[in-house]
């Protein structure tokens, strides 16, 4: 039986040195290294019917175990609740907003949170350019 890639399904694979229980292709080696401190993810997609895809497990897992990290592609509030902070994504019960772009904010600490910042940079500018005009 010809092994695939435990992502795509490729056939021109390699076996994982390290697990030796991944075979991936050359695109998806590095994905199989998410497992907790850079270790592999003994996981695979299996196709099920008409259900689709799944991951499976290649290996037992003890419970609690982190199988793999991932950082989200984009993060924000929810569009579905009411008013969250901008960098915490608390919801606020306050009217509290940044200084500079008026976006809603828990506090100071927030108002210069990494998740805030580059938008209210972005915003600061575009409001004054707005009032300059």
């Amino acid at each position: 039986m010809e092994e695939r890639c435990y992502l795509c399904d490729d056939t021109c694979t390699e076996l994982c040195t390290d697990c030796q229980l991944v075979h991936h292709c050359n695109n998806h080696k590095q994905y199989h290294k998410i497992g907790e401190n850079g270790s592999c993810c003994c996981m695979h997609y299996q196709r099920f019917g008409e259900a689709g895809r799944g991951l499976v497990a290649l290996k037992d897992y003890s419970k609690g175990s982190v199988i793999f990290q991932l950082q989200p592609g984009a993060l924000g509030p929810c569009v579905r609740t009411e008013s969250q902070c901008m960098n915490c994504f608390k919801i606020l019960d306050g009217k509290t907003t940044c200084s500079k772009c008026l976006l809603p904010v828990c506090n100071k600490q927030c108002e210069r949170g990494s998740n805030h910042l580059a938008e209210c940079q972005v915003l600061k500018k575009v409001r004054e350019k707005l009032k300059s005009t």
